[in-house]
């Protein structure tokens, strides 16, 4: 369950970069990457799903979106001049892994049904990812949205 999450998390960054990419004309270059993620995934799948199962496949689709999403930043940076990868992305994708891997290590070991286990999987996820973020420190921006999103729940409350 922990590779599939993963595997969706980056399919989310993997998103606007497809549409950047789709919105610049460069439809056939996007085409061509996730053709190469369907190969990997493929690929992968056939060798790892007769061994491991279930984990197996989950293994290669997380790979799979993984080619997908770095090759994606790496085009896309690339017809953007290296505009689009900046530290925004790699503090995004270092509080996710974090969170994800703070979750799994935690959750790894708990005897409880698998509702029990998703749900604490996912709090325990958000307990890292916050604390992940507060150690990385966060910019202008992110104050300045924490503050509007704060300032508008408190407004709620009253």
């Amino acid at each position: 369950m922990p590779l599939l999450g993963l595997a969706q998390m980056l399919s989310l960054l993997t998103g606007p970069i497809g549409i950047l990419m789709v919105v610049a004309g460069q439809e056939r270059r996007w085409a061509l990457l996730a053709g190469a993620s369907f190969a990997t995934n493929l690929w992968l799948s056939l060798g790892l799903t007769p061994t491991w199962g279930l984990i197996g496949a989950a293994a290669a689709t997380a790979v799979a979106l993984g080619v997908l999403t770095v090759l994606g930043i790496v085009e896309a940076s690339r017809i953007m001049n290296g505009a689009f990868l900046d530290r925004k992305i790699l503090k995004v994708l270092g509080v996710i892994v974090v969170g994800l891997a703070g979750g799994s290590l935690l959750v790894g070991n708990l005897p409880a049904a698998p509702a029990i286990r998703l749900a604490f999987l996912v709090a325990a996820s958000t307990g890292w990812l916050i604390v992940a973020t507060m150690m990385i420190g966060r910019d202008s921006e992110e104050r300045e949205l924490y503050g509007a999103v704060r300032a508008r729940l408190s407004g709620h409350r009253s």
